[in-house]
């Protein structure tokens, strides 16, 4: 399992480091153990209270899992993943979250999840089908590494195909 760094397609060109995510048809393959991407702290990925958007496209092979996300501590951090059968996120700050869990099964199947946020409302799309919608003004400051292929607390057994984000909230139209 070996270490390769490569460029983002970002304006800043943010150098990402892979370990062990190897390419397949459909995006880097991860096997639930140890094989992640994580693209360094930037201020550019710290959104405050502001809109943004988490673009994915994913498979997750298991029942509880994160896709992606950025830690803090163990109090403050964001995180996109799957819970049971449906998509979850987490945005926490100081032990208080705003949640959304998708209503879409996505099994185990490779799908298109994006998280928006937009004047305080946090809303989620799989496959471009919204799949509902929280108040959500806790801040996205947080000065962790970037994490794709894990989160919080594990490592993502399946595909990632593209994980996108953006400083503004996608419409339902751009999603």
């Amino acid at each position: 399992m070996g270490v390769s760094p490569f460029i983002s397609k970002d304006l800043n060109h943010h150098t990402a480091t892979g370990t062990g995510a190897t390419w397949g048809i459909q995006g880097r393959t991860f096997d639930c153990i140890s094989h992640i991407i994580t693209v360094p702290h930037h201020s550019i990925f710290n959104f405050g209270t502001g809109d943004f958007t988490i673009e994915i496209w994913a498979q997750s092979l298991d029942d509880e899992i994160e896709m992606t996300g950025k830690v803090t501590s163990g109090t403050d951090f964001w995180m996109l993943g799957r819970s049971g059968t449906k998509a979850i996120f987490y945005l926490y700050n100081t032990n208080l979250a705003d949640t959304i869990t998708g209503t879409t099964d996505i099994g185990s199947s490779l799908h298109h999840i994006v998280m928006a946020r937009a004047s305080g409302t946090l809303r989620m799309f799989v496959d471009g089908v919204d799949n509902g919608s929280v108040a959500s003004v806790k801040s996205m400051d947080f000065t962790g590494n970037q994490k794709i292929g894990s989160g919080y607390t594990g490592f993502n057994r399946g595909i990632i195909g593209e994980v996108r984000l953006y400083n503004r909230a996608l419409s339902a139209h751009e999603v």
